[in-house]
Parts: structure tokens; sequence; C-alpha cells
């Protein structure tokens, strides 16, 4: 085997299957079912430990596929979190340099104050950068901020607005760190669960090609399974 059908194959193993997962939990129950129904006649073709292994997985897929929609779920509300704190500290930062502008100091006291620099406010690089530099300034000059009128409650938002951007950004990393490993994790239960349904169909098919009507209850299961 090549090294370039190894890796598909491996690749295969955490990508999602074509049917739904809830549809895979069903068609799981419902071989586990046929198999204990027919357990005696089917005997060594399906091993205890297949039959724990594959008895551990349905509960496993079900519990699985919250965490997934969480995650996913928590990855949308974060970035909306993130636009929120990104927007406010943008604003505020805009306020500040509104102030500044409108009283027609130095070109250098504009230029302490990222006035006339580009702040692109989805950017969160560019608005912590824009909020650190209107924070150093005041801290730098605070005889200059009184004579603006910043008063403390205008720094401590500041202050506030950028602790929020990098709690929400790094929720954020965190939340995309995550969710491929959950993701994976649940699209390889899903895939064991098929395989299994499949092997299942097999044993039942071998054990009963004399009696048609569990032969194609054991066949049904492997049509569904293929998708």
């Amino acid at each position: 085997m090549s090294a370039a059908t190894t890796k598909a194959k491996k690749a295969k193993g955490d990508t999602a299957p074509k049917q739904d997962f809830h549809v895979i939990h069903q068609l799981g129950h419902k071989a586990q079912d046929l198999a204990v129904q027919h357990q005696a006649q089917i005997g060594a073709r399906l091993p205890p430990a297949f039959f724990a292994s594959f008895a551990a997985d349905l509960p496993s897929l079900i519990a699985a596929l919250p965490a997934v929609i969480v995650s996913k779920g928590g990855q949308v509300q974060l970035t909306a979190a993130q636009n929120v704190a990104l927007l406010n500290g943008y604003n505020l930062v805009k306020g500040f340099r509104t102030t500044v502008r409108g009283q027609h100091p130095d070109k250098e006291v504009l230029l302490a104050y990222g006035i006339g620099d580009k702040t692109n406010k989805a950017s969160v690089s560019e608005v912590t950068a824009a909020i650190q530099k209107v924070l150093d300034r005041v801290a730098d000059q605070p005889g200059e901020a009184t004579a603006f009128d910043f008063v403390e409650e205008d720094v401590k938002a500041l202050n506030e607005a950028l602790v929020a951007i990098q709690q929400a950004d790094a929720m954020q990393e965190k939340a995309r760190a995550t969710s491929p490993q959950t993701t994976a994790q649940r699209n390889i239960t899903a895939r064991r669960i098929l395989a299994g349904v499949k092997k299942i169909a097999g044993a039942g098919m071998r054990t009963f090609v004399a009696n048609a009507t569990v032969y194609a209850n054991f066949e049904a299961l492997l049509t569904k399974a293929a998708g």
C-alpha cells in the first residue's frame, strides 16, 4: 500500500460520514438488537470483545453530539462577543480621538493619540494597539488628559474594553483549537459504529443463509450502513 493510499484512508477515518449521526445511532441499536436476538446461532462470528466495544460506542456517539454542537455554537457566540468587545473598544478610541482633534493641539499630540492612523474596527491587533496607545498617552501626560476633560470613568472604560477584547480573543482561540478534536472524535466513533453494523450484517448473513427472512433483516442493515 502506497503512502498516499495510507494517508487517504487515515484522513477518511475522521471525516463525517454521509449518514446523519442520529440515524447511525439508531441503526447501531437495531444491529445490536438483531445480534443479541440471534447471538446463540451467530456464536463466535461476533466475539464478546466486539459486542462490548460496539455497545460502548453507541452512547459515546450521542454524548459527543451535544459537545460538538456546543463547541460550534460556542464559537459563534464567542465571535459575537469578540465583535461587541472590538466595536466597544473602537468606539471609545474614536471618542478620545474626536475630543483631541477638536481641541486643535500640536501634531505631536495628535500622533500620540493615534490620530491619522487607520484602525480596522474588526481587527483585534489594530483595535488593541489603538487602545493601548491612548492609555499610554494618558498615563504619560495626565495633565494633558485633564485638560481634554478625560475623566477616570473614561480611562476605566478603555481599560475594561482592552481586557474584554483580550479575553474574548483568548476564548475564541481556545474554542477553535478544541472544536476540531471534538468533531474528529465524533466522526471516528460514528464510522466505527457503521463498520460494526456491517460486521454484524455479514455475520448474520453468513449464519442465516438458509433462512430468507432473517437473512433479509441482516442484509437490510448492510444497505443502510452503506448509505
